[in-house]
C-alpha cells in the first residue's frame, strides 16, 4: 500500500472504532442486554442457565469477567467484550490488506455494513461471534501461514461456536473439508503448517465445541420462549433481509435479485480460476446456512434472519472478495481497470448508505427503545420486583410474551397502586 492509502484506511478504522465506543457509552441498555446481564452474568452459576437463547455462553462469560475486572456495571463495561471484538475485527481487516490486490474494496465491503457495526456496540453475542469468525478466516486464509496459525484458527472458531450456536454447522463442515484434504495430502498451507498431533487436536476441539453448541441450541429451541427467526422463506429471511437491514426497504426490494444473479454469474464465469481458498470459503458459507435452512424446515423452526445472520457476514463477504482476487490480471472480460471502476462506484454507495444510517442515540434493531429506561429490567432486578401497568404495553408486551409466555407472569406480581 502507498503511504496515503495506508493512512486513509487506518484513520477510517480508528474512526469506526471511535463510533462503536461512543455509541456503546451513550445508548441506553436494551431489553435483551438487560436480560443477559441480570440472568447470566451476575453470578458464576448463572453462566450455565440455558432457559432462553439470550445466553450466548462465551459472551456472557466475557461480560462476567468485565464486571469483575472493572468492579462496575455501566453500559460500556457490559458491552466491553463486543467493543474489543470490534477492535479485533477492524485489526483483522487491516492486517490482510498488504496481501490482496483490491485493498480499499476489501476494507469497505467488510466495514461498511451499519447493522454489523451497530452490534459491536451491544452486549449481545452476534458482534462478538462476527469478530471471532473474521479473526479465524483472516488468520487461516488471508495472511501468511505460521506455525501457530491453525491453533489460533481453531481457538477463534471454537469460541465462536459457543457464542452463536448455529456456527457449529460451519465448524463441522470445516472439519470435514480439512480431514479430507489432510488424508488425501492435498497441498493447503493452513493444514500443512502444523504437525499431525496439532492438526487432530484442533479438529477434536472444533468437534467438541460444535457438539456442545448444538446441544445448547437444541435445549433452548425446546423452551417455551420462541426462538428468534423468520417463517417468510429463505429469500426474504436471508438475502433480502441483509440488504434491508444495511441499506433500506427500497434497495432490498429492487437490488436483492440483481445482486444474487450477478454473484451467481460471476461465480460461474470464474469456476476455472477458483483458488482452494475461495472454494473452501464459499462452500462453507453456502452449505452451512443451507443446511440450517433445511433443518429449520424439517423441525418446523424459523429460518435465521436479521441479527442471527451477523456472524455469517465474514463468510460471505470474504468468500466473494476471495473470488474477486482469483480473477486473472489479464482476464478478457474482467480487466483490473473495469473491476476498480465498478468497485469504486459500489464502495461509494456503501459509504453513503453507512453515513445515512449513522447515529449515536439508538440502535436500528431496537429503534422503539430510544431514550427509554428498561423498566422491565429494573422490575426484575429490584428486591421486591413487580410490574407497573405501563409495562404491559408496547414495546414491553413483546418481551413479556417472549420471555414468560404470558403478559402477566406469576413470578412478577402487579405493583400496588
Amino acid at each position: 500500500m502507498n503511504k496515503w492509502e495506508n493512512r486513509f484506511l487506518y484513520l477510517t478504522a480508528i474512526l469506526l472504532g471511535s463510533i462503536v465506543i461512543i455509541k456503546a457509552a451513550s445508548c441506553s441498555m436494551t431489553w435483551d442486554e438487560s436480560w443477559t446481564y441480570i440472568h447470566y452474568t451476575r453470578r458464576w452459576a448463572d453462566l450455565l442457565t440455558l432457559d432462553y437463547a439470550n445466553n450466548h455462553l462465551f459472551n456472557s462469560l466475557l461480560i462476567r469477567l468485565s464486571l469483575l475486572f472493572t468492579g462496575t456495571n455501566s453500559e460500556i463495561v457490559i458491552r466491553l467484550p463486543n467493543i474489543l471484538a470490534a477492535v479485533a475485527y477492524l485489526a483483522a481487516c487491516l492486517s490482510m490488506l498488504p496481501f490482496v490486490r483490491y485493498r480499499k474494496t476489501f476494507f469497505i465491503f467488510q466495514v461498511g455494513m451499519p447493522f454489523l457495526i451497530d452490534y459491536f456496540s451491544l452486549a449481545r453475542g452476534y458482534g462478538l461471534a462476527a469478530g471471532l469468525i473474521e479473526l479465524a478466516l483472516v488468520i487461516g486464509f488471508f495472511r501468511p501461514v505460521k506455525n501457530g496459525s491453525f491453533i489460533l484458527f481453531g481457538l477463534c472458531l471454537g469460541a465462536a461456536n459457543l457464542t452463536s450456536f448455529p456456527l457449529a454447522i460451519a465448524s463441522l463442515i470445516f472439519c470435514a473439508i480439512f480431514v479430507i484434504l489432510h488424508i488425501k495430502k492435498v497441498p493447503f498451507a493452513l493444514i500443512n503448517s502444523c504437525k499431525n498431533f496439532i492438526f487432530w487436536s484442533v479438529i477434536i476441539e472444533l468437534i467438541l465445541t460444535a457438539i456442545i453448541a448444538l446441544l445448547c441450541l437444541e435445549h433452548v429451541s425446546h423452551s417455551d420462549a420462541g426462538v428468534f427467526g423468520s417463517y417468510d422463506g429463505w429469500y426474504k429471511a436471508i438475502p433480502q433481509n441483509i440488504i434491508l437491514q444495511n441499506f433500506g426497504a427500497w434497495e432490498a426490494y429492487w437490488l436483492t435479485p440483481y445482486i444474487l444473479i450477478g454473484c451467481a454469474l460471476f461465480f460461474i464465469s470464474q469456476i476455472r480460476n477458483l483458488s482452494m481458498r475461495s472454494l473452501i470459503l464459499i462452500s462453507v458459507g453456502l452449505f452451512s446456512i443451507g443446511s440450517i435452512c433445511i433443518l429449520s424446515f424439517i423441525f418446523h423452526k424459523p429460518i435465521p434472519t436479521a441479527r442471527v445472520l451477523i456472524p455469517w457476514y465474514p463468510f460471505w463477504v470474504l468468500g466473494f472478495l476471495s473470488l474477486l482476487e482469483d480473477v486473472p490480471i489479464h482476464s478478457k472480460f474482467f480487466k483490473p481497470l473495469y473491476i476498480q471502476a465498478v468497485s469504486c462506484v459500489i464502495c461509494c454507495c456503501i459509504t453513503l448508505s453507512f453515513i445515512h444510517h449513522l447515529n449515536f442515540h439508538k440502535f436500528e434493531d431496537y429503534s422503539n427503545e430510544d431514550h427509554i429506561q428498561s423498566e422491565l429490567a429494573h422490575a426484575m432486578s429490584s428486591p421486591n420486583h413487580c410490574l407497573k401497568p405501563s409495562i404491559a404495553a408496547p414495546p414491553h408486551d413483546y418481551y413479556l410474551l417472549r420471555w414468560f409466555g404470558t403478559f402477566t407472569p406469576e413470578s412478577f406480581p402487579r405493583c400496588r397502586q
